[in-house]
């Protein structure tokens, strides 16, 4: 059975972007990057997005309701509600599920309620007759997304044993061969040995050590930004495609760059750039974590949360410069 675009998530921008996003790393984590439809920015030109919404969601075998607070009452710029508007992509997606009756899970999320009939146009009436989940904040996030990921496979005609055979593909690119040899470099053979061992503190730690030895400088040292400029291509792609080869394509910098892009590229302290904290899980209820608060769980923590050691000693511009840089550097 083909994994392509078996989950589709239908939610609302100005709603619940950021929770949808960690539910979506969650979820290509489990399945596949091939297995999960987010976004429809891809519309081909000229076509009825009406038509093309309807052919993604009959290509899927669950769609996934992400309903937040401002889900049911969200209005257009002329201030009437979109749900009451049959060009409203999210109608749209969820109709369509409905009429093949192909299951739809509600997630709850921000504390949201599952909406009423008489607050739902009537094509969407049977939607509150379907069995959802509540998706909380942490400490309840992994739980509650173990739970909904414990049901998936016997929707999709899978057991929980095999899943998808595109499990831990990462939606990053080209790093799709998990099982090929990264390097002969010796030099490396410390960094290898400690993340086989799943030993992730400790080669956290020796990512630094490696990138401030191989400028030249020595350990305890921090980053300037002239050395971020100019580390080797060949050294940082490497450091990349073991974290990306080992954590099965959870962890490394082009998985901390796309995040980073998806949250807008941010150079400066604002909204978006703790976005991007919070979706790497250097955020936690709004805090940023100190390095002991991290947990170095494969399983629990977030995509993109490792290499972190290395990024203790920036400043919010040298930490920005290093995720931008990434793009320069094949990556």
């Amino acid at each position: 059975m083909s994994s392509q675009g078996s989950i589709f998530i239908s939610y609302r921008r100005e709603d619940s972007p950021d929770v949808t996003g960690r539910i979506y790393d969650r979820l290509v984590g489990e399945f596949g990057g091939d297995a999960v439809f987010k976004d429809v920015d891809d519309i081909p030109l000229g076509k009825d997005f009406r038509k093309h919404l309807n052919e993604e969601v009959s290509r899927c075998q669950i769609l996934l309701a992400v309903i937040g607070t401002k889900w049911v009452n969200c209005a257009d710029g002329n201030g009437n509600k979109r749900l009451d508007n049959q060009q409203d992509f999210v109608r749209i997606e969820i109709e369509a599920a409905l009429n093949r009756d192909i299951p739809v899970i509600p997630l709850l999320v921000s504390g949201a309620a599952m909406p009423s009939s008489s607050q739902l146009p009537e094509c969407l009436s049977s939607l509150i007759y379907r069995n959802g989940i509540q998706i909380r904040r942490d400490p309840d996030f992994h739980r509650d997304m173990d739970r909904l990921i414990k049901g998936i496979p016997p929707l999709l005609g899978l057991s929980a044993q095999t899943k998808l055979t595109a499990q831990h593909e990462t939606p990053a690119k080209d790093i799709s061969d998990h099982s090929q040899e990264v390097t002969a470099d010796p030099k490396y053979e410390k960094l290898e040995e400690l993340l086989q061992n799943q030993q992730w503190k400790e080669a956290d730690q020796e990512t630094y050590r490696l990138m401030i030895t191989i400028m030249g400088r020595t350990e305890g040292d921090y980053f300037r930004e002239k050395d971020l400029k100019t580390f080797l291509c060949e050294d940082l792609q490497t450091l990349d495609r073991l974290w990306v080869k080992y954590s099965k394509g959870k962890w490394g910098f082009s998985v901390q760059k796309r995040i980073w892009e998806e949250c807008g590229s941010p150079r400066t302290y604002n909204d978006d750039w703790e976005k991007f904290g919070d979706r790497v899980g250097w955020r936690k209820n709004s805090e940023w974590l100190g390095y002991k608060q991290l947990t170095f769980d494969l399983q629990k923590t977030s995509f993109g949360e490792f290499p972190r050691w290395f990024v203790g000693g920036f400043s919010l511009k040298r930490r920005s410069l290093f995720l931008g840089i990434f793009s320069h550097k094949g990556l």
